[in-house]
């Protein structure tokens, strides 16, 4: 793999820019769950949709969805920088957390309950209504389900891996590293575990916050002096 010896300053700085995106973001969505409280029922996830499909779309994980599609550009950056001092470590995170990301991807059913919250408001046939609101409920069901978790324990694992190729690098700063391992430390717990999961994984964004802003820093500092 020529990675070495490859100009990869366009990419960090892609990345960089990507991730002050995420930073944006990620005090958007605390808002919106914070003064607008989720639907805890099939019925109100339909209703949402239909009386505001922007706040809809929020609730149900839009925004997060492009920060893991984001996460694809920091992975790969993180990648390119450790591969040469850890790279059997870093690999495998690399794997571990694309896989992850992809079946997360394939979980979101945002634009499924929109366009089926839609189709219920214009029908009037109540078996067709009934149907509906069975195949919402599965949506729902598997939008936290089976992939969900797996992307969540991927990431988790990948977090962890790269915090170790971290302690062992010149481009990143130890501190860089510590953040990303207190993070990775709640995220043990998936968000969907009950209340100790939602706990964990609103603490989890504190250090992973932190994180990011350092490897801002570090994408930047690497556009303009990576050879």
């Amino acid at each position: 793999m020529q990675i070495e010896n490859t100009n990869w300053k366009p990419m960090y700085k892609t990345s960089a820019i990507l991730t002050i995106i995420m930073l944006i973001i990620i005090p958007i969505q605390i808002i919106v769950f914070v003064l607008t409280p989720q639907p805890q029922t099939t019925l109100e996830w339909i209703d949402l949709f239909n009386t505001n499909s922007v706040l809809g779309l929020i609730h149900m994980d839009l925004l997060y969805l492009i920060n893991n599609l984001i996460l694809v550009f920091i992975y790969f950056s993180v990648f390119i920088t450790l591969f040469k001092t850890n790279r059997n470590s870093i690999t495998v995170a690399f794997t571990l957390g694309t896989i992850g990301l992809i079946a997360y991807i394939s979980s979101n059913k945002a634009v499924e309950m929109y366009f089926l919250s839609r189709e219920f408001l214009e029908t009037s046939d109540n078996i067709i209504k009934s149907s509906l609101i069975a195949s919402a409920k599965n949506m729902l069901l598997e939008w936290k389900g089976t992939s969900y978790v797996t992307y969540y324990f991927l990431g988790d694992i990948t977090l962890f891996l790269i915090s170790y190729a971290m302690f062992k690098s010149k481009n990143f700063s130890k501190i860089t590293a510590v953040w990303a391992f207190i993070s990775a430390i709640f995220m043990t717990i998936p968000a969907n575990f009950g209340m100790i999961g939602l706990i964990f994984s609103l603490l989890s964004l504190i250090p992973w916050y932190i994180f990011c802003i350092y490897l801002v820093i570090a994408f930047l500092k690497m556009s303009s002096y990576n050879s």
